[in-house]
């Protein structure tokens, strides 16, 4: 149960990590598709 609970926490600050990354692309890919 500990194993799982830490594997558990670190998955979801990997999770939120991925999250921001996400959020953060699609404006980039609107601001290239206006450029072209």
């Amino acid at each position: 149960e500990e194993k799982d609970g830490r594997v558990y926490s670190t998955d979801r600050v990997h999770l939120a990590n991925i999250m921001r990354k996400i959020r953060v692309m699609p404006d980039v890919i609107k601001v290239t598709r206006n450029r072209n």
